[in-house]
C-alpha cells in the first residue's frame, strides 16, 4: 500500500523538484546549507554580522530571525510553495523557521503568532494564504495561540517585487490594521512573512500592531535578502 502511494504520490526535493525516496528531504544536488544565515548574525536585521544592514533602513519591529538567505534554490522552493500549492515545501520552511526561532531567542515570551495578511482578491489567486499556513505550523511547534484574523489589510495594493526600492517604502503606508476583536496591550508578537526584502512589509505590519499596544513585535521569515555591500540592495 505504502508502495502505491509512493508511485501516485512521489516525494519531491524541497529544493528542485525531482523525485526522491520517501525518507527524503533533498536530491543529492540540492544542497539548502550553503545558503544559511552563519554566526555570529544580528537579531535586529537578521543578516550575518559582517553584512549587518541595520543602519540602512528604518526598522519599527524589535527582533528578526531567518534560517535562510533568498536566493538560487531557496527562492524557486519558496516559489514553488507560494505558486504551485507545494505544501511539503513549505512545511519544511516552516520547521525551520521554528528551529531559527527556539535557538535565537526565548520563544516562551511570546504570547501570539500573527501572519501578514493578504487582501481577499489576493487570497483568491493565490488559492491559499501562504503566511497563514506558515504561521499556523509554527504556533503549533511552539505551542503558542495563532491568530489568522489580527492583522487587516485595508486595500489592494502593487505587488512589492514588482516596485523600486523608493516605490517599496510608500507602497504599504498606511494599509494594515488591526482587528478590533483582538487584545494586543502589553503582548510581544510573533510576525511571520515568507520573504523579507526591504523590510517594508514587516515595518508597517509593525506600527500597526504597536498601535494597537502590543509590547514588542518579533518577526520570523523563511528567508531574507542578502545585502552584500553596505548601503547596496542586492
Amino acid at each position: 500500500m505504502k508502495n502505491l502511494i509512493y508511485i501516485l504520490f512521489p516525494r519531491r526535493c524541497v529544493g528542485c523538484g525531482k523525485v526522491i525516496y520517501p525518507n527524503e528531504k533533498f536530491c543529492e544536488d540540492c544542497d539548502f546549507e550553503k545558503f544559511r544565515i552563519q554566526y555570529p548574525k544580528c537579531f535586529y536585521c537578521g543578516q550575518e554580522n559582517n553584512l549587518c544592514s541595520c543602519s540602512l533602513f528604518e526598522r519599527k519591529y524589535d527582533y528578526i530571525f531567518s534560517p535562510f538567505y533568498y536566493d538560487d534554490i531557496i527562492s524557486k522552493s519558496i516559489t514553488r510553495f507560494k505558486y504551485n500549492g507545494h505544501l511539503d515545501n513549505g512545511k519544511f520552511f516552516a520547521d525551520e523557521m521554528s528551529r531559527s526561532l527556539m535557538k535565537d531567542f526565548d520563544y516562551e515570551k511570546i504570547d501570539v503568532v500573527l501572519n501578514v495578511p493578504m487582501t481577499k482578491k489576493s487570497k483568491r489567486m493565490h488559492g491559499f494564504s501562504q503566511t497563514a499556513y506558515l504561521a499556523k505550523i509554527i504556533s503549533e511547534n511552539i505551542e503558542k495561540t495563532f491568530e489568522p484574523l489580527c492583522l487587516i489589510k485595508t486595500r489592494e495594493t502593487p505587488s512589492q517585487k514588482n516596485l523600486k526600492f523608493k516605490e517599496r517604502i510608500t507602497n504599504l503606508k498606511g494599509a494594515f490594521r488591526v482587528s478590533e476583536k483582538i487584545d494586543l496591550k502589553g503582548k510581544t508578537v510573533l510576525l511571520c512573512d515568507d520573504v523579507k526584502t526591504t523590510g517594508t512589509t514587516l515595518n508597517e505590519c509593525s506600527k500597526a500592531l504597536k498601535r494597537a499596544g502590543a509590547k514588542q513585535v518579533v518577526c520570523l521569515t523563511a528567508a531574507m535578502t542578502k545585502f552584500k555591500i553596505r548601503g547596496e540592495e542586492n
